[in-house]
């Protein structure tokens, strides 16, 4: 009985006559219509000091965001943010770090208006990692950024191949020695985009790592590459389908614990299949441009709204087409991964009339299994921390009653 009820409390046993797909739907369209928190991804500039072979936003546009933009992005903030809500920032580019001024100047701003409010406040940073050095990285974390993703694509032979500088120089060493630099200051997630070029490469990406001393230090995860845009269609024979990309993320997460490392890749029930379908959700760009999606931060035409100009009848009718992105009402509805998946990208079901299936469709019982192996080796460490602090009490006793 105990057992039951234990089961019941945690969702493995429902009533025959309870519809969990009803019950996941209305907390699906109550997170849409959420507006406790805020969440603006910000890009202070377009420019950028590297030119990798996939990147989906065209040739770099090097404008900075202007002082009348950075004036109307607090104005528009502090119309929308809800007292005693939240506000969610995402430092993104471009590189981000080649306009440090405005990324400064509304940093100050947000939290002015937050501590008025009575409203929390959280900050990350995606950086290509070049110019995050220990006084940047200490400058981030006196604005309140407390994360940041940094992307390496493998060794640096590959790496370099991929993310090269505008100059055409390499980029591999500079990162790493800004990840030793970093790490003890921000919380670090190194993502790895994977296509067919790479893919077979993490091993030895990892090891090397290691010997760094930079594997334990950071997170890892495997990204996938995808030709979302004209931009990057010339990388689209590289891609891997869902299906190779399932099997790498699982030999990642192998490669991993193999090498004692954490894998944080485990999921978790989402309500929501990205933050662009959330309705207090922005991105936007140097010009005051506002797009949803960050696919789109580069793509005017599929911006919903603008910080300075007037609505034109394409950003309502992108708004609307956003609005009516419903996974229920796909085949996503009758999925086993609903729950964790969510419908996946909406962006690239609107562009190629598919789905972009999670993982976990292509190979359920293996990433099943995977799942309980990761799940006993966090209980094994947790009891294995908890025997030490009980060994370091009995020494402690011992000593003092010596």
């Amino acid at each position: 009985m105990r057992l039951t009820r234990l089961l019941v409390q945690n969702g493995f046993l429902v009533l025959d006559d309870a519809d969990e797909t009803a019950v996941l739907e209305n907390i699906h369209r109550r997170s849409r219509e959420d507006e406790a928190t805020l969440s603006l991804t910000i890009l202070p500039t377009l420019a950028c000091n590297f030119r990798c072979t996939y990147c989906y936003e065209g040739a770099p546009d090097a404008r900075h965001m202007g002082r009348d933009v950075e004036e109307a992005l607090v104005a528009f903030t502090r119309d929308r943010l809800r007292r005693g809500g939240r506000l969610s920032v995402t430092w993104f580019g471009g590189e981000p770090l080649l306009n440090k001024s405005a990324i400064d100047t509304l940093s100050m701003a947000f939290h002015s208006l937050c501590e008025e409010r009575g409203a929390g406040y959280d900050a990350g940073i995606i950086t290509n990692g070049y110019h995050l050095d220990k006084e940047t990285a200490t400058w981030l974390a006196g604005l309140k950024v407390k994360t940041a993703q940094v992307t390496l694509d493998g060794p640096p032979d590959i790496h370099d191949r991929r993310r090269p500088l505008a100059s055409g120089g390499p980029t591999f060493g500079t990162i790493i020695n800004n990840l030793k630099a970093a790490a003890d200051i921000l919380e670090i997630t190194v993502r790895v985009n994977v296509d067919d070029t790479n893919s077979d490469s993490m091993g030895r990406f990892l090891d090397l790592m290691v010997e760094e001393g930079v594997a334990d230090k950071v997170g890892f995860y495997p990204g996938h590459t995808t030709a979302y845009t004209s931009t990057c269609g010339n990388v689209a024979g590289q891609c891997l389908g869902g299906e190779e990309f399932s099997l790498v993320s699982l030999e990642m997460s192998l490669a991993l614990t193999e090498r004692g490392l954490p894998d944080g890749s485990l999921p978790s029930a989402r309500n929501l299949p990205c933050g662009a379908v959330r309705r207090e959700n922005f991105v936007i760009t140097p010009s005051g441009g506002i797009a949803v999606c960050w696919n789109h931060v580069a793509a005017p035409e599929k911006f919903v709204g603008h910080l300075i100009e007037p609505p034109t009848e394409d950003m309502e009718r992108n708004k609307r087409r956003w609005s009516a992105f419903d996974p229920f009402a796909l085949e996503c509805g009758d999925c086993q991964v609903l729950p964790i998946c969510m419908g996946a990208c909406p962006d690239v079901y609107f562009e190629k009339n598919r789905l972009a299936c999670l993982g976990w469709k292509h190979h359920p019982d293996e990433h099943l299994l995977n799942y309980y192996r990761l799940r006993t080796l966090q209980q094994q460490a947790e009891m294995s921390r908890e025997f030490q602090v009980i060994v370091a009490a009995l020494k402690k006793k011992k000593s003092s009653s010596s």
